[in-house]
């Protein structure tokens, strides 16, 4: 069974752990080294809530919470396909006070598959250092 919560100090181990095994899932191109400090500092003033099955991390995601921007949803690679994604992003959903929205890399079809299958639209789009990206809303 699957739950989720607002992070802890103690998390933040497990989760640049499985945020450095997704990007590089998704991203084998640009690997990154994302240990403990780069997860703080890229989370930092943002609500991190995270998924855990059996005391074991699953995934998490971050909010901007002033903007309802979803700043971060990573699953790790050894549990897709089994909810975990879907789970967060309803609960980002839901405490978030406005409607949800994000910047994918253009290039990140599976993650621009699984929020147009929840209703997002892709917008406005750009450049950043990883490449173009699309501004993907909120139903």
């Amino acid at each position: 069974m699957i739950s989720v919560r607002e992070i802890t100090p103690r998390d933040h181990p497990a989760c640049a752990a499985s945020f450095e095994a997704a990007w590089t899932d998704a991203f084998s191109e640009s690997p990154r080294t994302i240990g403990v400090a780069e997860f703080a500092a890229e989370t930092r003033d943002e609500l991190v809530i995270i998924a855990t099955s059996g005391g074991k991390l699953c995934g998490f995601a971050s909010i901007y919470m002033p903007d309802s921007f979803l700043h971060h949803l990573y699953v790790d690679p050894a549990q897709y396909r089994q909810g975990i994604g879907s789970i967060l992003l309803r609960e980002a959903m839901q405490r978030a006070p406005d409607k949800l929205r994000l910047k994918c890399q253009h290039s990140n079809n599976r993650a621009r598959r699984f929020y147009a299958a929840h209703g997002f639209v892709e917008g406005e789009q750009g450049d950043n250092t990883y490449g173009p990206w699309v501004l993907v809303m909120a139903p």
